[in-house]
């Protein structure tokens, strides 16, 4: 196909830190996805606005092969690798845990594979590539196909996973866009339908703003001083004052929030299968996390759209949340995400991109 640097385009010949990457681009959007390191989207740039929503950690990502840990952690190597960005979530979210016989590190193992890619479509009114990856401890092959179209500041992706034995096996899927600078501050809100808002499990950290088994209505939690706090409002870039919690929301009826930077009128949503992601992971690290790997350095959110809850699949499988593979079962699901500006709140998210 012809090469252009106008409309719609798309290579796979472009490389970071000796990392394979993908980059798609059309007159509104541009993302990179790293292929060496779980097909993570490293850059959602909205061109018009030149703002990229997407979150790097401190110490970004490091060079292919250039990196040793110095031991191995109890939870596995996803926090020395992670570079921050959006990653494919799979076969378990959140805590290391032991189910049907074998061990999971954090946040399971697609995140750090390797993902083959091919170009499906290259023309200017269109682009699309398929990236594909087995897992190791699981039965289970992955696919992800990612387009853009001319004119709509979206992406749109088409998800499946397919288990590859006769054997049932159960699993937790994620989708984990963390947004931070220079996009995400104290002007940004939060919109999403009507649910229902939990505290994770178990005694609250040290830097939680909540009690324990703290429960609600979205947006609003009670606070550890007896006033409610609303979720839909970041608090103050304050190192003095750290917060950091993990909250389940679950109850809505349609997939979609947006993150809206109030004061220049622009934001970042996402659109997904309710079906398939019933629950959304909201975590918040406002200068909290007082120790490794963030030391209370980064101010950065991620909404997660999951396939159950608490976090680790363990956890999932006994709350009844899992998602169960029947043998050779595949399930699909679809995600928009969608960068837009000129609004001060998002009123819902379309699968085509627009927002309301």
């Amino acid at each position: 196909m012809p090469e252009r640097n106008w409309a719609c385009r798309i290579s796979l010949d472009h490389a970071y830190k000796g990392h394979r990457m993908a980059v798609l681009e059309n007159d509104e959007l541009r993302v990179s996805v790293l292929l060496d390191k779980g097909a993570d989207i490293v850059e959602f740039q909205h061109k018009a606005v030149g703002v990229d929503h997407l979150w790097w950690t401190p110490w970004g990502l490091h060079p292919k092969a250039g990196m040793i840990p110095s031991s191995a952690l109890a939870e596995g190597f996803f926090g020395d690798y992670y570079e921050g960005g959006w990653q494919e979530i799979f076969p378990s979210g959140g805590v290391p845990n032991r189910h049907q016989g074998t061990e999971f590190g954090l946040h399971g193992e697609a995140s750090l594979l390797p993902w083959e890619a091919r170009i499906l479509q290259d023309g200017p009114d269109r682009v699309e590539v398929e990236l594909t990856a087995t897992t190791y401890r699981t039965p289970f092959r992955l696919t992800r196909r990612l387009s853009l179209v001319r004119g709509r500041a979206a992406l749109f992706l088409e998800t499946e996973a397919r288990n590859l034995s006769r054997v049932a096996v159960d699993a937790q899927w994620g989708v984990h866009p963390a947004l931070g600078a220079p996009f995400l501050g104290p002007d940004c809100r939060v919109d999403l339908p009507p649910a229902r808002c939990r505290l994770h499990p178990g005694p609250p950290g040290e830097d939680s703003r909540f009690p324990k088994g703290a429960e609600g209505a979205w947006p609003h939690l009670p606070g550890r001083d007896g006033r409610r706090v609303d979720l839909s409002r970041l608090p103050p870039r304050d190192p003095s004052r750290p917060a950091s919690d993990l909250v389940y929301i679950t109850g809505f009826r349609s997939g979609w929030y947006g993150v809206t930077d109030t004061r220049r009128r622009l934001g970042f949503g996402l659109a997904w299968d309710a079906r398939l992601w019933p629950c959304l992971w909201y975590w918040q690290m406002f200068h909290g996390h007082r120790r490794a790997p963030f030391w209370g350095r980064t101010y950065n959110m991620a909404l997660e759209p999951f396939s159950g809850w608490p976090s680790g699949l363990a956890n999932a499988a006994a709350n009844g949340t899992a998602l169960r593979f029947r043998p050779l079962e595949v399930k699909r699901g679809w995600v928009t995400a969608a960068a837009y500006h000129g609004l001060a709140r998002l009123r819902g998210l379309e699968r085509d991109g627009r927002p309301r």
